[in-house]
């Protein structure tokens, strides 16, 4: 960024794409507020699509949806080639709830550019969340058959087609494509959403042996600790014993992913349907808000005692909060901070500087380039430099 800004004194000719550098820079640190000064000021004078596309990027993270969705709508208006303003106004709108409009900005989308992996996947997606599922079908496949050679290859492009086959009664057609995925997605995490993917098939298909089976199946896995699926994988397994009235395993697993997510509105929504779909939505919303408030407290309270120069008590706070929320990125993001901030106050040892490092590389594993994990990765290391 001091490079850049050295270079737009004498370097006009060049100054767009300068301007272009210093912007893409400001909102990998997480400097929203100093980017969106930028793109202010460029916008004054110029009406550039990739500006009013960044500028929505940052009114998105801020959760600013009108906004980011009034400026990309003027943008693909006036742009429509601009397939980057099309992919954020999809996402706008997904965010807002208008699956419908989402649908009709993704399939205006594809048909200027059908050949991407990741579009195709997106389109796919809220095409199934609208019923439309020969479209999702279609969709998928093409993305999957896109994807083959390609660094942009998902599982979930193989999973959106498995549950788009088993939804239009084809459910020989779906196991088939989840014997693909196992073969191009070879961990145990994966296998364990593929076994409760498969077991939903079974169900659909009115193969409650098979889907009881399978139930069991994973069941022994996870009572065994052998495996530890990602938040995808818990919702499935999740969904698959709701059906096979194992309540409380799934109510337990549900229980995690709320208090690990309690600010990811997508993955609660998805934990409501889950809960609507058993037959127990007024139950699953009251449980929802309650944890979520519950993790909201528990993952601010170190930070909270920091400001209030009790060090020793807000290390050992969030200490306590990632025991209790082990896959929770903030709590992760608040513990290395807690302890950075008690290194400052009282030097560094090796295990706090290790301690925090964990916690760091952990949130950074979850969800990757936070802006915060940049930061407070930076400042470790100068703990590290100097111990």
């Amino acid at each position: 960024m001091s490079l850049c800004d050295q270079r737009l004194t004498s370097d006009k000719a060049n100054a767009a794409d300068l301007l272009r550098t210093k912007c893409d820079l400001l909102l990998i640190t997480g400097e929203y507020d100093r980017a969106k000064n930028v793109l202010e000021k460029i916008l004054a004078e110029r009406d550039l699509p990739w500006a009013k596309a960044a500028l929505a990027k940052i009114l998105l993270k801020k959760n600013d949806f009108e906004a980011a969705k009034t400026l990309l709508e003027e943008t693909t208006e006036t742009n429509p080639a601009f397939l980057e303003a099309h992919d954020l106004l999809a996402q706008t709108l997904q965010a807002m709830g208008n699956f419908e409009e989402a649908n009709n900005v993704l399939e205006r989308a594809v048909k200027l550019s059908p050949n991407s992996v990741l579009r195709q996947k997106n389109l796919g997606a809220v095409a199934m969340k609208i019923g439309k599922l020969e479209n999702a079908e279609r969709a998928f496949r093409k993305s999957v058959s896109l994807g083959e050679d390609s660094v942009l290859k998902t599982a979930d492009a193989y999973f959106g087609l498995a549950k788009a086959c088993s939804a239009s009664k084809k459910p020989d057609e779906a196991i088939r494509v989840l014997g693909q995925l196992n073969k191009s997605f070879a961990t145990d995490e994966m296998r364990l959403k593929v076994l409760a993917v498969e077991g939903m098939i079974y169900h659909q298909s009115d193969n409650a042996e098979k889907t009881k089976q399978i139930a069991t199946e994973i069941i022994q896995l996870i009572d065994q600790d052998a495996i530890h699926p990602d938040s995808d994988g818990s919702l499935e397994i999740a969904r698959l014993l709701m059906v096979t009235d194992d309540k409380d395993k799934a109510i337990k697993l549900l229980q995690r992913e709320i208090k690990n997510n309690p600010e990811n509105a997508a993955l609660l929504q998805d934990v409501a349907e889950i809960f609507d779909q058993a037959g127990m939505g007024e139950e699953g919303s009251k449980l929802i808000e309650t944890l979520r408030q519950e993790a909201m407290l528990i993952m601010n309270r170190g930070v909270l005692l920091v400001s209030k120069g009790q060090y020793e008590e807000a290390v050992s706070a969030m200490r306590d909060a990632y025991a209790a929320m082990p896959a929770n990125m903030r709590v992760l993001l608040n513990l290395a901070y807690v302890i950075i901030t008690y290194i400052q106050k009282n030097g560094p040892t090796p295990e706090l500087i290790q301690e925090a490092r964990s916690s760091l590389l952990a949130a950074n594993e979850l969800s990757p380039g936070e802006p915060r994990f940049i930061r407070l990765m930076a400042s470790l290391n100068e703990f590290s430099a100097s111990a």
